[in-house]
């Protein structure tokens, strides 16, 4: 299984409008997993699946609000996983139990702007003057895991982007800037499926405003890719802080995508499960399960080199014309994926529908890599094995900065046919 989430928490701390977790109501107070219920699905994976490398503790809430985090980690290390951990740092937490926990393997960070008046936009509720002191604290702490910064990227918010780029550099954080998008699911998916308008909250609907990429943003649903392989339903387990196990993250409530308690299911139930649920034939049968992937990516490229907003118009009018016609009769069938995760195997099922012939992936670390349907090979591999001149497409979620240095560095390499996801869509679109 290459990828397992078991969501902590049931709810957010902050009420940010382009979340789904916003208009999900809540009643009863904070809801976790207990420490019982986290140690027998620790125990069940490990079972099933084996001492896993990376479970996400979180999925659209605030997992650091666990009363009993470290505990957590503990009793994950006890059956050989590692974890990472998403947080937006508005939270008390004491960092140097936390980072003594070696199960411990990645944090990132949540951010939105580096003053109040920016970041109360994006993060509603939130406090910049206790993320940057956590940051601090985080700083001076002795880790052995990973931190990494997500600046969530509005037209709004540029400015101050070299601000946390350099606080995150003084402290030895990876920073990444990712473009900000309304993340769609739930009631959403169900409105497509059955054919009915659905409209966003109105505090969503504001947010549009500040958006890159408004137009990328906008899902189109297409039957063309109604017959595509869902990774979700192949490659993922989505486990609710309840114990009951869901097809998705995309399903936001028990009613829409809980299908069984997951202590209690054997892995070819949860197999068939997972094939049966009514959500995914909505879902797939608008090709929006793969669609949701890439949104960020192809927004990515409405950031110009500058750092000012782009026209996304006609990248968003080349990918719905990818979506409905697939590759130009004219272009090269063969082509390199760089990044065998969750979005290389949709790319690559997005790209053999749409008439293209994936043939490798590269990745940085191809032995973490566990049951990929083509060769992963490392950069220097692939530019030995694979034919010169074959596309080499990137579906990682990288700023502007990062493609260039990987570019270079596959050039010197010889490998010079290199493309972002939306620069390919660009030039390969019928």
């Amino acid at each position: 299984m290459n990828n397992i989430t078991f969501n902590l928490v049931g709810q957010c701390n902050l009420r940010c409008p382009t979340c789904p977790s916003t208009h999900i109501s809540v009643a009863g107070g904070l809801s976790y997993a207990s420490l019982e219920l986290c140690e027998s699905v620790f125990s069940h994976i490990a079972n099933l699946y084996g001492a896993q490398k990376n479970i996400c503790l979180f999925s659209l809430s605030e997992p650091l609000l666990h009363p009993h985090m470290t505990n957590v980690l503990s009793l994950a290390g006890r059956y050989g996983h590692g974890c990472s951990i998403s947080s937006n740092l508005n939270v008390a937490v004491d960092w140097e139990a936390l980072f003594a926990e070696p199960a411990l393997k990645k944090l990132d960070i949540s951010l939105s702007g580096f003053t109040q008046k920016t970041y109360g936009k994006g993060h509603c509720g939130g406090k910049i003057a206790l993320v940057r002191k956590n940051m601090e604290a985080i700083a001076r702490q002795s880790k052995q895991c990973a931190v990494a910064v997500k600046y969530l990227l509005y037209n709004d918010n540029l400015h101050e982007v070299a601000m946390a780029r350099n606080i995150c550099a003084a402290y030895g954080f990876q920073f990444t800037p990712v473009p900000a998008y309304i993340f769609y699911c739930g009631d959403t998916i169900l409105a497509y499926g059955e054919n009915r308008a659905f409209t966003l909250p109105k505090a969503a609907r504001l947010q549009e405003r500040r958006l890159l990429a408004p137009r990328l943003s906008e899902v189109a649903p297409t039957n063309t890719l109604a017959a595509l392989g869902c990774s979700f339903q192949q490659n993922h387990l989505h486990i609710h802080c309840t114990g009951e196990l869901h097809v998705c993250c995309l399903a936001t409530n028990k009613e829409q995508g809980a299908i069984g308690y997951f202590p209690a299911m054997n892995a070819e139930e949860i197999a068939e499960a997972k094939q049966r649920a009514p959500f995914c034939a909505l879902c797939k049968k608008n090709g929006l399960h793969v669609q949701w992937g890439f949104l960020s990516q192809l927004a990515a490229h409405a950031l110009s080199e500058n750092g000012a907003p782009g026209d996304d118009a006609e990248l968003s009018r080349k990918w719905r014309r990818f979506l409905a016609e697939g590759v130009a009769s004219e272009h090269p069938k063969d082509v390199v994926i760089y990044g065998a995760g969750y979005n290389g195997l949709m790319a690559a099922l997005l790209f053999q529908e749409k008439g293209l012939r994936p043939i490798a992936f590269m990745d940085d670390h191809p032995s973490g890599v566990k049951d990929a349907p083509l060769p992963v090979y490392t950069p220097g591999e692939c530019a030995a094995k694979v034919p010169p001149g074959t596309p080499v497409v990137f579906v990682m979620n990288i700023d502007k900065a990062q493609v260039r240095a990987l570019k270079e560095t596959l050039g010197a390499l010889g490998v010079t046919r290199t493309y972002t996801f939306a620069e390919f869509i660009q030039e390969a679109a019928a």
